[in-house]
């Protein structure tokens, strides 16, 4: 996992706490990539 990956997963679990549906949506598009 790079350094900007990880950022993401970072970013996609705050938002899950404001947006939860929205958070999801990132999160599975970082599973599948």
């Amino acid at each position: 996992m790079t350094l900007a990956e990880l950022r993401q997963a970072l970013d996609a679990f705050a938002v899950l706490v404001e947006e939860p549906d929205a958070a999801e949506a990132r999160l599975r598009r970082l599973a599948s990539s």
